[in-house]
């Protein structure tokens, strides 16, 4: 009998991408779990966290060593750098803010008035409250 390496179930993929393990680090850092110069959660650590493979773990800290969010001092890990909150906080309030914007435009197209866009936020935001409070 012979085994199809093709097989579509022989390989689960991961739901999990290095991409959002960057963004799960990025919020925490904004929130502040982490303070400026700290050591941040290994490869290992992230990889066990996230049940990913060290490679998807590592690529996420190394993007994060790209956007000069963190330094990796070799042998003692990675450490958050002691400038990168303030502007960080900007650009995830910017990404926010154009998201809102494109929104806003969205409704228009539909024709929603200014009230029933206002109305639709705050339900968003206060089903997200309850969510996750």
């Amino acid at each position: 009998m012979s085994t199809n390496h093709n097989d579509e179930n022989a390989k689960t993929p991961t739901s999990v991408k290095w991409t959002d393990i960057k963004k799960e680090l990025e919020l925490e850092i904004i929130s502040g779990k982490y303070s400026a110069g700290e050591r941040i959660p290994s490869v290992a650590d992230l990889a066990a966290k996230h049940g990913v493979s060290g490679v998807t773990a590592h690529k996420a800290l190394e993007s994060l060593c790209m956007d000069d969010i963190v330094s990796m001092r070799r042998g003692k890990g990675y450490y958050l750098k002691l400038y990168v909150i303030e502007p960080l906080t900007r650009r995830h309030i910017a990404n926010v803010s154009g998201m809102l914007r494109d929104a806003v435009d969205y409704g228009n197209r539909l024709g929603l008035s200014e009230e029933e866009m206002k109305q639709l936020l705050a339900a968003a935001y206060q089903t997200h409250c309850q969510d996750t409070g």
